[in-house]
């Protein structure tokens, strides 16, 4: 199918064909290689970098702000994916 579509831009020149078919051929065959070890090496790094746990980190005194803390939590999981 490569062929039959990138035969009408190839030249007359016997010489200046086979290097334009042989580029045409060589970038049809790796790219899908390319593209599938690009997607391979995407999910082994999602694979051992897995996403935060959580979204926000909330830190307080025990004493003095635990209820602002607790309220602060609440707003903000509004807005965030975190449950």
């Amino acid at each position: 199918v490569v062929l039959l579509g990138a035969a009408p831009m190839v030249v007359h020149e016997e010489t200046k064909s086979i290097k334009a078919m042989g580029w045409i051929l060589a970038v049809s065959v790796l790219s899908p290689l390319v593209v599938g070890l690009a997607a391979i090496c995407y999910s082994w790094l999602r694979h051992y970098r897995p996403e935060k746990s959580f979204g926000i980190f909330l830190c307080h005194h025990k004493g003095g702000a635990g209820s602002l803390c607790r309220l602060l939590k609440l707003v903000v999981a509004k807005h965030s994916k975190t449950e």
